[in-house]
């Protein structure tokens, strides 16, 4: 199946207070610098026709009263977050914010939602729902687009690219719950970005950042594929592993489970490298862990990586020591650990990061964003149904947990060479855990 999409229009939204000028160079935090040029964070929000319809009864013209609603609550979200609507990242060490705006795509799509909904990896079509490929380097490089996407069936999709140099899934999950409320005619409730407090505890230093295209895999074909977990598999799962790991959370239970299976199948199609052991490295956000903590509203990227120790497959390996190493990855992040990076500390801690890769011990990195509340984007005609990302992902054995609708379960966006996909796919433990209409 193919989903043709007709591009209606593009225009710019500017916000609807020009940025005062103390404001209007925007410097970037440590942890900003550290983000690879030209990395996005594409979202697709999903909204069912029948939501639409009681929303607006049976007004033919829906479409545009969307449309201009949506525009006009992106301007004046634009006010408070004023560095989407600047210019490129200069010498990455600030952002213009010139108030340039933000493009905003108007589309038709010739399908139905529900086709989407039910195989949202068909033929990469979420791609198509964007603004634009987040993994393709000729894209003109933006702050914030938009595509607001209408199906045959009258369902709709809000796609948006997010540059991640500007912040990390919490801010933007507390970007799109700001526009949201403004939608909603209940902008009193927005709570303010703290746009400078990261900078104050990560000041930026000399630092060049990275470019996405200097480290994707380009020697492999790559595959990513969702799979779903349901909250009552997820609470399978922590029950079999409490035993050997108290507390266990569910990212570290299904973590620990799909690290499994893929190190299974990088095993099985090894041929010429014997794989003698495998390490972990979970994306761990560190709002929560400061003493004392941030509020969710600061703005920026304010997570680290951890990396575990390597789990060394001698005798009899089994999922319960998947579960304890990723444990001791995740919980390492603590208080202590986080109030070492102040000053020179995290210079310490990224040299850690930087042990060389060792043959034979593949890597698995997991990133989540279950405490974005996603799903709580609600314009004014209710929640989406389904949010996702884009289906191409460039960067192998690198897993994203999304939660499901219900915020019990969790989707796992996985992405593998195509000979492990294959194995990865029919691996029995897995698929003893895996929801069916995955």
């Amino acid at each position: 199946m193919e989903a043709k999409v007709e591009i209606v229009s593009t225009e710019t939204i500017k916000p609807s207070t020009p940025t005062p000028d103390h404001l209007r160079d925007f410097k970037l935090s440590f942890f900003d610098q550290l983000i690879l040029d030209q990395l996005y964070i594409p979202i697709l929000l999903c909204y069912p026709h029948h939501d639409i319809k009681n929303a607006f009864g049976e007004t033919s013209d829906y479409f545009s009263v969307i449309s201009q609603k949506l525009k006009t609550s992106l301007s004046q979200t634009l006010t408070i977050y004023y560095p989407y609507c600047g210019t490129t990242v200069k010498d990455n060490i600030s952002i213009e914010c010139n108030d340039t705006g933000v493009v905003f795509i108007e589309s038709k799509v010739h399908a139905n939602l529900s086709d989407i909904l039910k195989n949202p990896l068909l033929g990469e079509m979420v791609r198509d729902f964007l603004p634009f490929d987040p993994y393709n380097f000729d894209e003109p490089e933006v702050n914030l687009a938009i595509q607001l996407n209408q199906f045959s069936c009258g369902g709709i999709a809000l796609g948006v690219s997010f540059n991640h140099k500007i912040g990390d899934a919490i801010t933007v999950g507390y970007f799109l719950k700001a526009w949201s409320l403004i939608a909603r005619g209940q902008g009193s409730d927005v709570v303010v970005p703290q746009m400078e407090t990261a900078n104050l505890y990560f000041p930026q230093r000399n630092k060049e950042s990275a470019n996405l295209r200097d480290i994707i895999t380009k020697k492999e074909e790559l595959v990513t594929k969702r799979f779903t977990f349901s909250g009552t598999n997820l609470s399978r799962l922590r029950d079999k592993l409490s035993s050997s790991s108290k507390n266990l959370s569910r990212v570290e239970a299904v973590s620990a489970l799909i690290w499994k299976a893929a190190l299974e199948a990088a095993i099985a199609t090894s041929k010429e490298q014997k794989i003698r052991a495998s390490k972990v490295c979970h994306i761990v956000g560190i709002r929560p862990r400061m003493v004392p903590p941030l509020p969710d509203v600061t703005r920026g990227n304010t997570y680290v990586h951890s990396l575990s120790p390597s789990l060394e497959l001698k005798g009899d390996v089994g999922l319960h020591d998947f579960a304890e190493m990723t444990r001791k990855a995740v919980r390492s992040i603590d208080a202590d650990y986080v109030s070492r990076l102040k000053g020179d500390g995290i210079l310490k801690a990224l040299e850690e990061l930087k042990a060389p890769t060792e043959e034979g011990v593949p890597i698995y990195t997991f990133s989540g964003v279950s405490r974005s509340k996603y799903y709580e984007s609600d314009f004014g005609w209710g929640k989406p149904t389904w949010v996702g990302t884009v289906a191409r992902r460039p960067l192998k054995n690198a897993i994203l947990l999304l939660p499901t609708r219900d915020s019990e379960g969790a989707e796992a966006w996985v992405t593998l060479s195509k000979v492990d996909m294959v194995e990865f796919e029919r691996n029995p433990e897995l698929l003893h855990y895996v929801s069916l209409d995955s």
